[in-house]
């Protein structure tokens, strides 16, 4: 294993950890909002898989998934950058959460400035 393959992988576990409490905060919140909207999120799945306004980010995660590419790295890079940007415009920003849209742009700088620089000091030594 070499150096640069080991710093990706933890950088790659911190991003895993990110994006999992990101989708349990959905979770949550969608829970919440169940409570008080009984039928609130019902269809939802149905929605994802069948409504053309949400096509687009399937196809962004399959065409930046790594699969058996040895070559993982620049699909993490891709998928910072392309990805969480797009989730944090549609999902947040659409529903006038302005604080956690700055919030979601401030992570996805960092994250992937960390990511280049990751790369970048693994590939010099």
């Amino acid at each position: 294993m070499s150096r640069c393959s080991g710093r990706v992988a933890v950088a790659a576990l911190f991003q895993t950890a990110d994006e999992m409490r990101r989708v349990h905060r959905l979770a949550y919140r969608m829970r919440q909002l169940q409570e008080s909207h009984a039928r609130f999120g019902f269809e939802s799945r149905a929605v994802w898989q069948e409504d053309p306004i949400w096509q687009p980010l399937p196809e962004v995660v399959e065409r930046h998934h790594p699969g058996l590419d040895a070559r993982w790295h620049p699909s993490v890079q891709r998928a910072v950058a392309s990805f969480a940007p797009l989730f944090g415009e549609v999902c947040v920003k659409g529903a006038g959460f302005s604080d956690l849209a700055q919030s979601i742009d401030a992570f996805c700088r960092d994250y992937g400035a960390s990511i280049g620089l990751a790369a970048s000091s693994s590939a010099s030594a």
